[in-house]
Protein backbone atom coordinates (compact mmCIF):
# COMPACT_ATOMS: atom_id res chain seq x y z
CA UNK A 1 0.00 0.00 0.00
CA UNK A 2 1.59 3.43 -1.19
CA UNK A 3 0.86 6.10 0.98
CA UNK A 4 1.66 10.05 -0.35
CA UNK A 5 2.33 12.35 2.28
CA UNK A 6 2.69 16.22 2.04
CA UNK A 7 6.33 16.20 1.08
CA UNK A 8 6.27 13.77 -1.43
CA UNK A 9 4.17 15.87 -3.36
CA UNK A 10 6.66 18.12 -3.88
CA UNK A 11 9.75 16.66 -5.30
CA UNK A 12 9.91 12.98 -6.24
CA UNK A 13 13.49 13.02 -7.03
CA UNK A 14 13.86 14.04 -3.34
CA UNK A 15 11.51 10.73 -2.19
CA UNK A 16 13.64 8.50 -4.44
CA UNK A 17 16.70 9.25 -2.47
CA UNK A 18 14.03 8.62 0.59
CA UNK A 19 13.81 5.21 -0.86
CA UNK A 20 17.33 3.99 -1.13
CA UNK A 21 18.09 5.27 2.20
CA UNK A 22 14.86 3.24 3.39
CA UNK A 23 16.23 0.31 1.70
CA UNK A 24 19.81 0.36 3.28
CA UNK A 25 18.31 0.76 6.47
CA UNK A 26 16.43 -2.29 6.24
CA UNK A 27 19.37 -4.36 4.40
CA UNK A 28 21.85 -3.14 7.05
CA UNK A 29 19.48 -3.46 10.08
CA UNK A 30 16.04 -4.13 9.89
CA UNK A 31 16.87 -7.76 8.33
CA UNK A 32 18.88 -9.00 10.69
CA UNK A 33 16.81 -8.16 13.53
CA UNK A 34 13.74 -9.70 12.26
CA UNK A 35 10.14 -8.42 12.41
CA UNK A 36 8.73 -7.47 15.38
CA UNK A 37 11.20 -4.18 15.76
CA UNK A 38 10.27 -0.89 17.84
CA UNK A 39 10.90 2.11 15.94
CA UNK A 40 11.35 5.44 16.44
CA UNK A 41 11.50 8.37 13.47
CA UNK A 42 12.98 11.39 15.18
CA UNK A 43 11.98 14.43 13.57
CA UNK A 44 9.54 12.71 11.74
CA UNK A 45 7.78 15.37 9.66
CA UNK A 46 4.84 14.10 7.83
CA UNK A 47 5.60 10.30 8.83
CA UNK A 48 7.80 9.11 4.92
CA UNK A 49 10.30 7.38 6.52
CA UNK A 50 7.62 5.25 8.85
CA UNK A 51 5.37 5.16 6.05
CA UNK A 52 8.35 3.87 3.57
CA UNK A 53 9.89 1.53 6.77
CA UNK A 54 6.26 0.02 6.87
CA UNK A 55 5.68 -1.23 3.45
CA UNK A 56 8.58 -3.14 3.84
CA UNK A 57 8.02 -4.43 7.32
CA UNK A 58 4.50 -3.91 8.63
CA UNK A 59 4.98 -6.08 11.70
CA UNK A 60 7.10 -3.49 13.39
CA UNK A 61 5.59 -1.14 15.86
CA UNK A 62 6.93 2.87 14.51
CA UNK A 63 6.57 5.80 16.69
CA UNK A 64 7.00 9.10 14.74
CA UNK A 65 7.96 12.84 16.92
CA UNK A 66 8.33 16.08 15.51
CA UNK A 67 7.73 19.50 17.39
CA UNK A 68 5.64 20.78 13.66
CA UNK A 69 1.84 19.90 15.28
CA UNK A 70 0.32 20.55 11.40
CA UNK A 71 2.53 17.61 10.17
CA UNK A 72 2.02 15.38 13.23
CA UNK A 73 -1.67 15.81 12.79
CA UNK A 74 -1.22 15.49 9.06
CA UNK A 75 0.49 11.87 9.99
CA UNK A 76 -2.09 10.99 12.11
CA UNK A 77 -4.70 11.14 9.71
CA UNK A 78 -3.09 9.27 6.80
CA UNK A 79 -2.86 6.49 9.89
CA UNK A 80 -6.40 7.09 11.06
CA UNK A 81 -7.22 6.67 6.85
CA UNK A 82 -5.50 3.73 6.65
CA UNK A 83 -6.57 1.96 9.77
CA UNK A 84 -2.68 1.29 10.83
CA UNK A 85 -2.04 0.10 14.23
CA UNK A 86 1.15 -0.50 14.24
CA UNK A 87 2.16 3.24 14.57
CA UNK A 88 1.43 6.83 16.35
CA UNK A 89 2.93 10.19 15.83
CA UNK A 90 3.10 12.39 18.47
CA UNK A 91 3.94 16.02 18.86
CA UNK A 92 7.11 16.90 21.07
CA UNK A 93 9.81 19.18 21.80
CA UNK A 94 12.69 17.09 21.84
CA UNK A 95 15.13 19.30 23.08
CA UNK A 96 12.71 20.69 26.15
CA UNK A 97 10.69 17.17 27.00
CA UNK A 98 11.85 13.77 27.76
CA UNK A 99 10.67 11.11 25.30
CA UNK A 100 8.98 8.41 28.30
CA UNK A 101 8.14 5.36 25.63
CA UNK A 102 11.62 3.35 25.51
CA UNK A 103 13.15 0.73 24.40
CA UNK A 104 13.54 1.24 20.54
CA UNK A 105 15.53 -1.42 18.54
CA UNK A 106 15.84 1.50 15.99
CA UNK A 107 16.22 5.56 15.87
CA UNK A 108 16.40 7.38 12.94
CA UNK A 109 16.56 11.54 12.72
CA UNK A 110 17.11 12.40 9.15
CA UNK A 111 17.57 15.62 8.74
CA UNK A 112 17.07 16.90 12.24
CA UNK A 113 20.41 17.67 14.23
CA UNK A 114 21.50 20.77 11.34
CA UNK A 115 18.50 22.62 12.95
CA UNK A 116 19.74 23.20 16.44
CA UNK A 117 23.11 24.21 18.35
CA UNK A 118 25.68 22.13 19.89
CA UNK A 119 23.65 22.64 23.20
CA UNK A 120 20.58 21.22 21.78
CA UNK A 121 22.52 18.51 19.70
CA UNK A 122 23.46 16.93 23.54
CA UNK A 123 20.27 16.96 24.63
CA UNK A 124 18.43 15.03 21.99
CA UNK A 125 21.57 12.63 22.11
CA UNK A 126 21.04 12.21 25.93
CA UNK A 127 17.24 12.05 24.84
CA UNK A 128 18.29 8.97 22.37
CA UNK A 129 20.72 7.65 24.61
CA UNK A 130 17.87 6.99 27.35
CA UNK A 131 15.61 5.04 24.78
CA UNK A 132 17.60 2.94 22.33
CA UNK A 133 18.09 -0.41 23.66
CA UNK A 134 21.48 -2.01 24.30
CA UNK A 135 22.84 -2.93 20.36
CA UNK A 136 20.05 -0.79 19.02
CA UNK A 137 20.74 1.16 16.04
CA UNK A 138 20.49 4.95 14.94
CA UNK A 139 20.92 6.42 12.18
CA UNK A 140 21.40 10.04 11.81
CA UNK A 141 21.68 11.94 8.10
CA UNK A 142 22.21 15.59 7.76
CA UNK A 143 24.04 17.16 5.18
CA UNK A 144 28.20 18.05 4.68
CA UNK A 145 29.66 21.56 5.93
CA UNK A 146 31.25 21.71 2.54
CA UNK A 147 27.64 21.57 0.51
CA UNK A 148 27.47 24.52 -1.96
CA UNK A 149 23.72 24.61 -0.99
CA UNK A 150 24.29 24.98 2.36
CA UNK A 151 26.08 28.01 2.32
CA UNK A 152 23.03 29.33 0.21
CA UNK A 153 20.72 27.68 2.70
CA UNK A 154 22.12 29.21 5.69
CA UNK A 155 20.54 32.44 6.91
CA UNK A 156 23.92 34.01 7.68
CA UNK A 157 25.57 33.66 4.24
CA UNK A 158 23.56 36.45 2.77
CA UNK A 159 25.76 37.38 -0.36
CA UNK A 160 26.16 33.81 -1.30
CA UNK A 161 21.99 33.50 -1.20
CA UNK A 162 22.08 36.72 -3.31
CA UNK A 163 24.87 35.50 -5.79
CA UNK A 164 22.48 32.53 -6.59
CA UNK A 165 18.82 34.60 -6.28
CA UNK A 166 20.87 36.20 -8.89
CA UNK A 167 22.43 33.73 -11.26
CA UNK A 168 19.29 31.57 -11.02
CA UNK A 169 16.65 34.44 -11.17
CA UNK A 170 13.35 34.82 -9.38
CA UNK A 171 14.51 34.09 -6.02
CA UNK A 172 14.88 30.49 -5.58
CA UNK A 173 16.10 30.30 -2.45
CA UNK A 174 13.70 32.70 -0.56
CA UNK A 175 11.21 31.58 -2.29
CA UNK A 176 12.36 27.50 -1.00
CA UNK A 177 13.03 29.12 2.13
CA UNK A 178 9.05 30.18 2.31
CA UNK A 179 8.10 27.25 1.28
CA UNK A 180 9.48 25.54 4.05
CA UNK A 181 8.47 27.85 6.66
CA UNK A 182 11.74 28.62 7.41
CA UNK A 183 11.96 29.60 11.61
CA UNK A 184 14.30 29.73 14.02
CA UNK A 185 14.90 26.14 13.52
CA UNK A 186 16.73 26.87 10.16
CA UNK A 187 20.22 25.10 9.66
CA UNK A 188 22.16 26.49 12.52
CA UNK A 189 24.67 23.76 13.24
CA UNK A 190 25.86 21.63 10.08
CA UNK A 191 28.84 19.48 11.50
CA UNK A 192 31.05 16.84 9.71
CA UNK A 193 31.82 13.14 10.63
CA UNK A 194 34.20 13.88 13.31
CA UNK A 195 31.79 15.64 15.53
CA UNK A 196 28.84 13.05 15.20
CA UNK A 197 31.16 10.49 15.98
CA UNK A 198 32.44 12.40 18.97
CA UNK A 199 28.96 13.05 19.83
CA UNK A 200 27.85 9.88 19.70
CA UNK A 201 30.48 8.28 21.30
CA UNK A 202 30.08 10.18 24.57
CA UNK A 203 26.78 8.70 24.77
CA UNK A 204 27.73 4.99 24.10
CA UNK A 205 27.60 4.60 20.47
CA UNK A 206 30.18 4.04 17.96
CA UNK A 207 29.74 4.43 14.11
CA UNK A 208 29.74 1.37 11.79
CA UNK A 209 28.58 2.67 8.09
CA UNK A 210 28.45 5.93 6.79
CA UNK A 211 27.78 6.70 2.99
CA UNK A 212 26.96 9.89 0.86
CA UNK A 213 24.03 10.60 -1.35
CA UNK A 214 23.16 13.96 -3.18
CA UNK A 215 19.49 15.06 -3.62
CA UNK A 216 18.16 18.25 -5.18
CA UNK A 217 15.89 20.38 -2.95
CA UNK A 218 12.91 21.38 -4.91
CA UNK A 219 11.85 21.00 -8.50
CA UNK A 220 12.71 23.97 -9.24
CA UNK A 221 16.04 24.52 -7.90
CA UNK A 222 18.21 21.53 -10.56
CA UNK A 223 21.07 23.68 -10.60
CA UNK A 224 22.66 23.10 -6.65
CA UNK A 225 22.06 19.84 -5.09
CA UNK A 226 21.96 19.28 -1.20
CA UNK A 227 24.79 16.84 -0.03
CA UNK A 228 24.43 14.22 2.58
CA UNK A 229 26.10 12.28 4.76
CA UNK A 230 24.42 8.89 6.28
CA UNK A 231 25.31 7.53 9.58
CA UNK A 232 24.29 4.21 11.06
CA UNK A 233 25.87 3.94 14.97
CA UNK A 234 25.13 1.15 17.68
CA UNK A 235 24.77 1.18 20.93
CA UNK A 236 27.35 -0.67 22.62
CA UNK A 237 28.02 1.06 26.65
CA UNK A 238 24.63 1.34 28.85
CA UNK A 239 26.55 3.77 31.26
CA UNK A 240 27.26 6.06 28.87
Amino acid sequence: MEITTHNEEKDEIWWKEIEKRIDCVYRKIIKNKGKKLKVLDLGCGDGVNIFRLNEINSQAEYIGIDFDKEKIEYANKIVKKHNLKNMGFIHKDVVKEEIKIKNFDLIISSEVFEHFYDGEKIKIMNNISKILKLNGHLLITTPTPNSFFRLAYESHCWPIRKLVNFVFNNNYIDRILNDFKYTRYHHVGVCDKKYYQKLAYRKGFVLIKTWPSAVFQSKEFRPITKKIMNFIFIKINPFA
